[in-house]
């Protein structure tokens, strides 16, 4: 029964649109991540990695390792699939990060310098994400000794890839259709 309820309330801050409540904006995290100024990005990135880990601090300190790990994949869950129309879920990458970071710190750190040298590389925040997810799940088997935790991270890494626009990973993935290169650097 205790387990339940951590899976319930870590849920329930998972689909907690914190930015938008914080700042006081009606707004979820894609839109900030595609319009935003990298002050607000940076912002809702701390905030959603914040969401994740107070869950999985939550579960931790009322449950152990297995409610952790219930609570770090529930989190992620709220995320993506809120049950109240209001609150729009993002794409749980970040949250995901902060629910991770508590359970293994060493396969975010991992997991963060993949997304940004694939970002650096590619420019697309798709590739970078699917990557730096995949990486994570490769990993987990690697670095984690926990077996909780490669199995968060398989599952929270299957949940994001799939949460994903399907036209993105349809027929046509050689000409990247539909895929956006949001960043242009300067030289």
């Amino acid at each position: 029964m205790g387990t339940l309820i951590i899976a319930l309330v870590a849920y329930g801050i998972g689909m907690f649109p914190v930015y938008g409540w914080w700042m006081g904006k009606r707004i979820h995290g894609e839109a900030i991540m595609h319009t935003g100024p990298l002050q607000d990005m940076v912002l809702w990135a701390g905030l959603e990695m914040t969401k994740g880990a107070l869950a999985v601090l939550i579960g931790w300190a009322t449950g152990g390792w297995f409610a952790a790990s219930v609570a770090a994949l529930m989190v992620v869950v709220g995320s993506l699939y809120p049950v109240v129309p209001a609150f729009r879920g993002g794409g749980g990458m970040a949250v995901a990060a902060g629910a991770l970071f508590v359970l293994s710190p060493m396969l975010v750190v991992a997991g963060i310098l993949i997304y940004f040298v694939s970002l650096l590389l590619t420019r697309y925040l798709e590739i970078s994400t699917s990557l730096a997810t995949v990486a994570v799940m490769i990993l987990s088997g690697v670095i984690s000794a926990h077996m909780y935790v490669i199995i968060v991270a398989v599952c929270v890494g299957a949940l994001i890839l799939y949460h994903q626009p399907k036209h993105r990973f349809g027929r046509h993935r050689a000409r990247f259709r539909g895929w956006k290169n949001l960043f242009r650097f300067r030289r």
